[in-house]
């Protein structure tokens, strides 16, 4: 029973990923999109923070729904809208491939090596994170095809 126990209760190994909120875990989410425009079909990955999966995917779907916000407005902007109803998401989730709370940078690496490199060289976004946790930071795409 013991050695269940420490099994259980061992910190996984690896370089272990930065705290940013209280209560909150990384998720690495692998996902499915097409592009609205051209059709093609891509895999994307994302890091979130969240309690638990079913949050880490609301964030997704808020991170998503500001960049159309911003894509939009810039648009707008741009003269290449009319108005809010001329505009098309400039991708769509097809699936949910997977997301995967993950503990080390290591686990991290071995879903999609770009994404640890982002996170990395921008201090895994603390400081964004702590201000707005129902972000996204993409890393790699992956067209398939």
């Amino acid at each position: 029973m013991n050695i269940l126990k420490r099994l259980i209760s061992r910190p996984p190994e690896g370089t272990p990923l930065p705290d940013i909120l209280p209560a909150q875990h990384w998720w690495v989410a692998e996902r499915r999109m097409q592009n609205t425009r051209s059709g093609e079909v891509f895999r994307i990955f994302e890091a979130v923070i969240a309690p638990d999966k079913a949050i880490a995917r609301a964030h997704l779907a808020a991170a998503d729904a500001q960049l159309d916000a911003v894509l939009m407005k810039q648009a707008l902007r741009r003269g290449d809208l009319v108005d809010e109803y001329d505009w098309t998401p400039a991708s769509r989730e097809l699936a949910c491939l997977q997301l995967t709370r993950v503990k080390t940078e290591e686990q991290i690496a071995a879903l999609d090596p770009a994404l640890l490199d982002m996170l990395k060289e921008h201090d895994f976004f603390r400081a964004d994170f702590a201000g707005t946790p129902d972000m996204a930071v993409g890393g790699g795409v992956y067209p398939e095809g």
